[in-house]
């Protein structure tokens, strides 16, 4: 018991530091614009553009902490509380307008497998919020990585366990980062200029856990990554 404590406090000491750190960047990046701007007069068209600017970083402000919201949420006992029938169908669709709504050049391409016979094998118990974020973050991982900006996402129904397949076209991951992938602020060697915090799968990973799924990735470099999501369907008497 010990032992998980003290693994519990480094985890969560880790935590705050990585984050403090995610969070400094954006706002010391916001402060050295307007540093910049107020040193003397500038014209309309440059206050324009560090409005723009600063609005950007703003934005990205606010889907960081988001995320961290949701990992707090999802790491906390009271998570499974607001678990309900939701349809995982809806759940892909609506990820998907969101991503799409949040960068138009992504291209996600959704198929439901003949093994999706009814709406009772499309139905889980969880939280949609979380499931959404879940999925969301596969997506846009997916996507930033492909050249083509696209993702293929197929969901199946086999040996009664719902499954979701991300397929990208990226450079795929390093064997050695596979094991690490899911770690908290971790970036993989191939992440190079791409934009990202490192919240992403491990946020995804956190939330399928609580829903009593899995999560698997298999992947070669040069040959892009697939991630599956197997979860199990709510129980025929709940729906």
């Amino acid at each position: 018991m010990l032992d998980r404590l003290e693994t519990a406090f480094a985890v969560q000491k880790d935590f705050i530091s990585n984050a403090s750190h995610e969070l400094r960047t954006p706002l010391t990046a916001i402060t050295g614009q307007f540093d910049v701007l107020l040193m003397k007069e500038r014209s309309t068209e440059e206050y324009r553009d560090a409005t723009v600017a600063v609005r950007k970083d703003i934005k990205n402000l606010n889907r960081l902490i988001d995320r961290l919201l949701l990992m707090a949420h999802a790491s906390s006992e009271s998570a499974k509380t607001s678990f309900r029938e939701v349809r995982i169908d809806e759940i892909l669709w609506q990820s998907r307008d969101e991503l799409i709504r949040y960068e138009r050049g992504y291209i996600i391409t959704i198929s439901l497998d003949e093994t999706i016979s009814d709406m009772e094998n499309m139905m889980v118990l969880g939280d949609d919020q979380l499931l959404r974020s879940a999925v969301t973050n596969i997506m846009e991982n997916g996507c930033k990585y492909s050249p083509d900006k696209s993702v293929d996402v197929d969901l199946s129904f086999s040996d009664n366990r719902l499954s979701i397949k991300f397929k990208d076209r990226g450079p795929g991951i390093a064997e050695t980062d596979i094991e690490r992938i899911f770690e908290p602020f971790y970036r993989g060697t191939v992440a190079g200029s791409i934009k990202g915090h490192g919240i992403g799968l491990s946020l995804a990973k956190k939330i399928i856990d609580i829903h009593q799924g899995e999560i698997n990735v298999v992947s070669k470099p040069d040959a892009g990554t697939e991630i599956t999501i197997s979860l199990p369907p709510a129980p025929p008497s709940q729906v």
